[in-house]
């Protein structure tokens, strides 16, 4: 009798020690979770982020955010964000460019490298292959990519029209539409050049066909040679276009006014992403469908590479929460979601294959994103994501002393390589 009490006591104990464990398993489960995001989003951005966010909790209710937007611009932003990474007090999530931007975060090792959330969540399912190009590193990819911008030309279909214009398959071709512009009177492209990245989009073209992809892809690394005969070619090719086919003076415009020649129709192209729908109709635009197309300009070159430029969330490596991170970019970044929250009017772009976007509202963006997703051969980086600040401040500088005349082509080059040797030896 007493040998059954004891066992049966010895099964009770047992069973209150499961219970107990099952209990505490629960508990962990259900555990609260802040989630601390820091963004370059304010204003209405940042607000229509915050009602998405809002509805994920609603599904989630263990999981809250504090969403933090930055105001200042780019600048500002990396630094508070390497400010509070390098001390230890950095968000979990967070937004981040691509480039030397995304490259200086990884290789101080404050990023998580997200490749197993890409096998365990099928991502490479829902990002397509010319945006993952743009934010590997070193082979593996520590952000899930939220858009990606893709450069083309933007026309005036009436002046285009007019001018008996077709879209151009050869750089050749561009040129010849360039003047035959000119000596109808009109400008072929408008750009500014204050502040610099809007007329280096013109230069990031001009590289690419002049210089060819290696050579273009070779300027974002330790192998960069600015006096190459291509990259001399493109700064010739800058100064041309400048001289004949841009307004006078553009150098000293910023991007913004630069737009009132390709508004007013004095001007047929300006270079810009696939959101230029949603500027076009900020602006006032009622239906620039009527107005405006784009097409992906040529370059000569096999694949026919254009500028891109993702933006992604990134995961503190230091977090402690990013399963729960990873599950809400899972979460975020399926089609359904993308779809809804598109009609909801919470996010007006995308990175993720298979959104639709609404072409009653918007039908060039969505006619793009099926370009993007169809046609697009390939992508190269944008100057000012691909070099460190310091080189891109630089080459902003050499653009407007080709433009100006202030230095030759061969010049701009030969300043280029004292500025990469320079920057190179003090990495030492």
């Amino acid at each position: 009798m007493r040998r059954m009490v004891m066992v049966l006591g010895m099964l009770v104990v047992c069973l209150s020690i499961l219970v107990a464990g099952g209990s505490k398993e629960k508990t962990e489960a259900d555990r609260p979770v802040q989630i601390r995001f820091l963004s370059f989003w304010t204003g209405g951005p940042k607000e229509k982020f915050d009602l998405l966010l809002q509805d994920y909790s609603k599904s989630h209710p263990r999981v809250s955010f504090i969403h933090e937007g930055i105001v200042g611009g780019s600048a500002q932003y990396q630094q508070v964000l390497q400010t509070q990474l390098a001390a230890g007090i950095g968000p979990d999530m967070f937004g981040q460019w691509g480039g030397s931007l995304m490259n200086a975060i990884i290789d101080a090792g404050y990023a998580e490298n997200l490749e197993p959330y890409y096998s365990k969540y099928n991502w490479d399912q829902l990002i397509p292959e010319w945006i993952s190009q743009r934010i590997r590193r070193h082979g593996n990819r520590y952000g899930l990519p939220f858009m990606a911008t893709v450069q083309a030309f933007w026309y005036r279909k009436d002046v285009f029209d007019k001018l008996g214009f077709s879209i151009p398959k050869t750089y050749a071709e561009v040129e010849a539409q360039a003047q035959k512009a000119k000596e109808a009177g009109y400008y072929y492209m408008s750009l500014g050049g204050v502040f610099g990245w809007h007329m280096g989009r013109l230069h990031d073209y001009l590289l690419e066909v002049a210089a060819g992809p290696a050579v273009h892809d070779a300027l974002f690394t330790d192998n960069a040679n600015w006096e190459h005969p291509g990259v001399i070619k493109s700064f010739e090719l800058l100064k041309k276009w400048t001289d004949n086919w841009l307004p006078p003076g553009s150098v000293a415009v910023n991007p913004t006014d630069a737009l009132i020649p390709f508004y007013m129709g004095q001007a047929l192209c300006t270079i810009n992403n696939n959101a230029f729908e949603i500027t076009l109709k900020v602006e006032g635009t009622k239906d620039p469908q009527a107005k405006y197309d784009f097409f992906f300009q040529p370059t000569d070159h096999k694949p026919n590479r254009l500028a891109s430029g993702p933006q992604q969330f990134m995961i503190n490596s230091k977090s402690t929460k990013k399963e729960a991170v990873a599950e809400f970019l899972n979460w975020y970044t399926q089609v359904d979601n993308q779809n809804r929250f598109f009609k909801e009017g919470w996010i007006d772009r995308t990175a993720v294959k298979g959104v639709v976007i609404d072409a009653t509202k918007l039908p060039l963006t969505a006619k793009f994103k099926e370009w993007a997703d169809t046609k697009l051969e390939g992508t190269f980086t944008l100057n000012d994501q691909g070099l460190v600040p310091e080189m891109f401040q630089t080459l902003f500088e050499v653009q407007a002393q080709v433009i100006t005349g202030a230095l030759t082509p061969a010049q701009a080059g030969k300043r280029m390589q004292e500025a990469f040797v320079k920057w190179k030896a003090s990495r030492k």
